[in-house]
């Protein structure tokens, strides 16, 4: 190589070196810019999903409530059936039993059951009344 090539090669240099830095200069401010960029988005997803985490718990929640009132619904209903029921059974037991005239031992054990059931439910007092009127049944040996 001639001298002169090598002197315009070695006045280049700076030049490229220049040229060099900038483009990494300018790759590396892209990349800081990209990277905040792409933590921005980031952040506004995770408020995002936090807000939707916050709606989902709030329907769930309502949704409990409204279960919560369906079911002390259905429980009361479920209650007063069953009240209607004993109280049916009382009364037929005890027009069967009174008819009749004595209770066997047996039978005995269903009143107390039925009427203790009636009773835990907030029964009337007709419905002891009928129960106390059959106790004084006189008993039977079962058949």
């Amino acid at each position: 190589m001639s001298d002169t090539v090598l002197i315009a090669l070695i006045a280049v240099i700076p030049s490229v070196i220049a040229a060099i830095t900038t483009v990494v200069t300018t790759l590396a401010s892209n990349g800081k810019k990209e990277r905040k960029d792409i933590q921005g988005q980031i952040k506004d997803s995770n408020e995002k999903i936090a807000k939707r985490i916050d709606d989902v718990e709030d329907e769930l929640k309502n949704c409990i409530v409204e279960v919560d009132a369906n079911l002390q619904n259905h429980i009361e209903i479920d209650r007063k059936i069953s009240m209607v029921l004993l109280r049916h059974n009382i009364d037929q037991m005890y027009d069967k039993f009174m008819e009749r005239g004595y209770i066997t031992f047996k039978e005995m054990e269903e009143v107390e059951e039925t009427y203790q059931a009636y009773a835990s439910q907030g029964g009337n007092h007709i419905g002891e009344e009928k129960y106390k009127a059959i106790k004084r049944l006189p008993r039977k040996e079962d058949d």
